[in-house]
């Protein structure tokens, strides 16, 4: 060995000054030389030659050569092995093999081989020692990356744990395991530690004298990101701003990084609602990109379109509108006018338009933005989809809420099958569409939409993810909405819980999930409650500006309104007067949400009652005005377009229907007609089916039930070929075409549309309305008239198990249980028959047995129980009712009487059989 270990020596220095000066094509050829050597020499089987394998892994992990790195570091740990055990150069080559899976993205095997180095420095340095500590640091990186985010941070706590004990452990290093920690918690979504373990790490990167570091502005950044996820906007922007000043200190302005970070900083400040600073920024970010790239290069339109938003913000829309002109005019010069990047502009005029109240206009630019994209990435890609959505933004606005939900609905089909997007964006889209048709009176399928957003964001985050909450927030407002309090209450809670904890309990979106959980349990009339919610909401508020002044005045106000609800009017007047004088200091005058509260204070004061009826009225006058805009909206579109009813292109035949059903909903059938005919006539495709559907709908309630019955086919045929038969709008059409055969008293072909129309429906698990459960219940009858009982105890079954948990056990839910009863019956099923029965009469004793509500109900079950074959119950129950109608109280019906006579006989109860014959008192 002394011969030729000079030499690798040598190669050592050589490969050491190459490695040195980036020269790695260099160092690798060195490093493989000195392998060579000890070939050559049959000496590869030492610990010299293993480290030397180890080199020669640094270098190709070094140059990102993963697979190779991980190559040399397997072969360097098996012989540091033979030789020498599970030493501590054993663990430094695992150590490295460990970190090249991760840059791999080989999270499981990374976690085995960092427990293994970890096990072997905690027995031979001791848990406290720097390198220990570091392995539990990259366990936790480790966890991070396979998204198991708890046991993540668990890691990185130990690790700091034991650097806040260890002596040797620098402040720097304290700041990595912060910032690892930080985006652990990011990355569980718990936002507020989050940010204080970022805010910790460069804090300890500033007590070290390293805040002009690369590190630190990254971690700034990631300090920004996590702020505007929290809804902390504002803070978001001055993180982002620092971090993009410390940019501009490494490096030149023209350098495509730090343009590229201002202009982020002026997205930023656009969302923050900073519109005068994201101009400058953007002005700024003009100026730069048309000295470096030049104005010509898509850059320059880009930021003329994002300066378009700033100008709209700022309410200067002509100056909005020129920069957005400009931009468009200049991607059509470069790109054509048929591509992606020309659609965002007409996006962009679009929502510039609509916030001018160009509603036609904005129409005509989102049109023309979905033909780009749909000739371009296609009717299938999430782009399209957006558009949609933007769309039926617009005709929800002007309460167009059936042309909305189209919109929407083909928007989700497409997010559903599409291969590209994201989970959020689909939960998006359901929310979007519940919003549609809650508006739209469809409360139970706006809550159906609203479970589905959430299990879908448990499925991407957790339970207790902010996102999620947001999700459950939604779902409250909702139920709210339908005045199903109970159940919104609930979740709102939930909602709440999760954002304090998650957020913080001064976060803008806690805050306001808190508000709007407090209002309502006002509406419930829960107002001690309520004011606990107030007072948390005003504890949270530091009045630190004029607006959390205003703020603070607007919730003592509404606390002042609970008290005075609940009958404590001292109380209700102090908080009152706070809340006036608190306004007052706060400057600024009255704002509109306290102006409606002492609205309500006043009105409850001379009243006694909170004046939530008066609130739905001007809701509706407000509905139906929109209505009327929506309805001018689609005919200036429709004329503007030069269309005529017998002359509809293609993209226009959609508006003519959505015109018709804004026709339909304020009562002027004979336009509603006019439109759903100019557009069958015109249509093709989808477009076709649903005219002839909305025709059928029309002559269906109109009583033309054939005529009904004959478009309603059409549709139903034209789906059957062309389009999937496992889809909503089909159901529905089975089941209208089932209501005109019924109504035609053609009762079998009735059934033979409403049998295939619930199957699909409960395939479908689509919200068992009330429309549903009144088919399901007329199904029920048509079976049980011809002699399906099995068929007939389904459907009534189903029925009265929906009705108990959207009404409870109510009267209605006992009525059920007896038509289910019926049906059994008729099939010989004493024992479920029995159990049905007894049900039902326990549920009769509610108000009471002296009734003679529970008089009639024992005539008609003991008359059933007869029926059954249950004698001595029928007995028992036709004697109550025959008791109580000798006492005056009319319960014992003719049939009821004829039932206990027999039933009395054929118990051999002969001398209550002749009593009751004569009259007389039953003993």
């Amino acid at each position: 060995m002394g011969f030729y270990f000079a030499e690798v020596r040598k190669l050592r220095r050589e490969l050491q000054a190459a490695y040195g000066a980036g020269e790695y094509k260099k160092a690798l050829i060195l490093g493989k030389n000195i392998l060579q050597k000890y070939m050559e020499n049959d000496d590869a089987n030492t610990m010299e030659y293993a480290s030397d394998m180890h080199n020669l892994g640094v270098i190709f992990d070094t140059m990102g050569m993963y697979a190779k790195a991980v190559e040399y570091y397997k072969k360097a740990a098996i012989l540091k092995r033979d030789c020498s055990g599970e030493s501590l150069s054993y663990a430094d080559t695992v150590n490295n093999l460990a970190i090249a899976y991760n840059n791999m993205g080989e999270g499981e095997k990374a976690r085995r081989f960092h427990g293994e180095v970890l096990k072997i420095r905690e027995a031979k340095l001791g848990k406290d020692h720097p390198d220990t500590i570091y392995s539990l640091f990259h366990l936790g990186n480790t966890e991070e990356d396979l998204q198991h985010y708890d046991k993540a941070v668990e890691y990185h706590q130990q690790a700091l744990e034991r650097a806040r004990r260890s002596a040797d452990f620098s402040k720097e290093d304290m700041a990595d395991i912060f910032a690892s920690l930080g985006a652990a918690y990011d990355g569980g979504g718990n936002y507020r530690r989050s940010i204080s373990s970022y805010e910790k790490a460069l804090d300890f990167m500033e007590k070290a004298g390293v805040e002009e570091s690369f590190c630190y502005m990254i971690w700034t950044l990631s300090l920004a990101e996590v702020c505007e996820k929290a809804g902390w906007n504002e803070l978001a922007v001055e993180y982002c701003e620092k971090a993009v000043q410390m940019r501009r200190k490494m490096m030149q302005d023209s350098h495509l990084d730090y343009i590229n970070s201002l202009n982020s900083l002026g997205i930023l400040c656009c969302k923050a609602g900073m519109f005068a600073k994201s101009l400058q920024c953007h002005e700024e970010v003009l100026r730069l990109v048309q000295k470096v790239l030049g104005s010509d290069h898509l850059f320059y339109a880009d930021t003329l379109n994002n300066m378009s938003a700033d100008y709209s913000g700022m309410n200067e829309m002509e100056k909005a509108l020129e920069a957005n002109a400009e931009a468009l005019r200049r991607k059509e010069a470069a790109l054509g006018p048929s591509h992606p990047q020309v659609a965002v502009c007409y996006m962009s005029r679009g929502r510039l338009y609509e916030k001018m109240g160009r509603d036609t206009d904005a129409l005509a630019a989102y049109e023309k933005a979905l033909l780009i994209r749909r000739d371009t990435v296609g009717r299938m890609d999430p782009l399209y989809a957006d558009t949609l959505e933007q769309i039926a933004g617009l005709f929800t606005a002007k309460g167009a809420y059936e042309a909305a939900a189209e919109y929407l609905q083909e928007a989700l089909y497409i997010r559903r099958e599409a291969e590209t997007g994201t989970d959020r964006d689909l939960v998006g889209g359901l929310q979007l569409l519940a919003d549609v048709k809650q508006k739209a009176g469809e409360g139970q399928a706006a809550a159906a939409l609203c479970r589905e957003a959430i299990e879908l964001l448990e499925k991407h985050f957790s339970k207790n993810h902010p996102e999620y909450a947001i999700g459950l927030a939604k779902l409250g407002e909702i139920l709210a909405r339908e005045k199903q309090y109970d159940e919104a209450i609930q979740i709102l809670t939930e909602s709440a819980a999760i954002q304090k904890e998650m957020l913080d309990e001064d976060n803008p979106r806690y805050l306001k999930t808190l508000e709007y959980l407090a209002e309502v349990c006002v509406r419930k009339g829960d107002y001690a409650v309520a004011v606990q919610h107030y007072l948390a909401l005003n504890d949270a508020n530091y009045e630190e500006t004029a607006e959390d002044k205003q703020r603070a005045a607007e919730t003592l106000l509404a606390i002042a309104v609970c008290y005075l609800a609940m009958g404590n009017e001292k109380k209700a007047e102090a908080y009152r007067k706070e809340a006036v004088e608190k306004l007052s200091r706060a400057g600024g005058g009255l704002t509109e949400k306290f102006a409606k509260r002492h609205q309500q204070y006043d009105l409850l004061a001379n009243k006694g009652k909170l004046p939530y009826a008066g609130a739905e009225r001007q809701a509706k006058m407000e509905e139906r005005r929109r209505l009327q805009k929506a309805k001018d909206l689609f005919t200036e579109m429709l004329a503007q377009r030069g269309e005529q009813a017998q002359s509809l292109d293609k993209e226009a035949v959609r508006n003519a229907i959505s015109l018709g059903d804004l026709q339909m909903r304020t009562g002027n059938r004979e336009q509603a007609f006019f439109w759903y005919q100019a557009a069958e006539q015109a249509a093709e495709g989808m477009e076709y089916a649903q005219a002839c559907r909305r025709l059928g709908e029309w002559y269906l309630t109109a009583g033309e039930y054939l005529k009904g019955l004959q478009k309603l086919t059409n549709a139903k045929n034209y789906i059957e070929e062309y389009d999937s038969v496992k889809t909503k709008d089909y159901c529905e059409l089975l089941a209208e075409i089932g209501d005109c055969y019924f109504a035609m008293g053609e009762k079998e072909k009735a059934v033979g549309m409403y049998l295939p129309y619930i199957r699909l429906f409960r395939e479908l698990q689509l919200p068992r309305g009330k429309q549903y459960q009144r088919r399901l219940e007329r199904t029920g009858r048509l079976l049980a008239d011809s002699g399906r009982h099995k068929d007939a105890a389904e459907c009534f079954s189903e029925l009265a198990l929906a009705t108990r948990m959207m009404e409870g056990e109510t009267e209605n839910f006992a009525r059920l249980l007896l038509k289910t009863a019926a049906s059994h019956i008729a099939q010989g099923n004493q024992k479920e028959a029995n159990t049905l029965l007894d049900r039902a009469l326990l549920l009769g004793t509610a108000k009471g047995r002296e009734t003679e509500a529970y008089g009639k109900l024992c005539d008609r079950i003991g008359r059933m129980y007869a029926a059954n074959g249950s004698l001595e119950r029928a007995e028992d129950c036709l004697s109550i009712a025959y008791e109580m109608t000798r006492n005056g109280k009319k319960c014992l019906t003719r049939d009821g009487l004829a039932a206990l006579l027999s039933v009395l006989r054929k118990l051999g109860q002969e001398e209550r059989y002749f009593a009751v014959k004569q009259g007389k008192k039953l003993e």
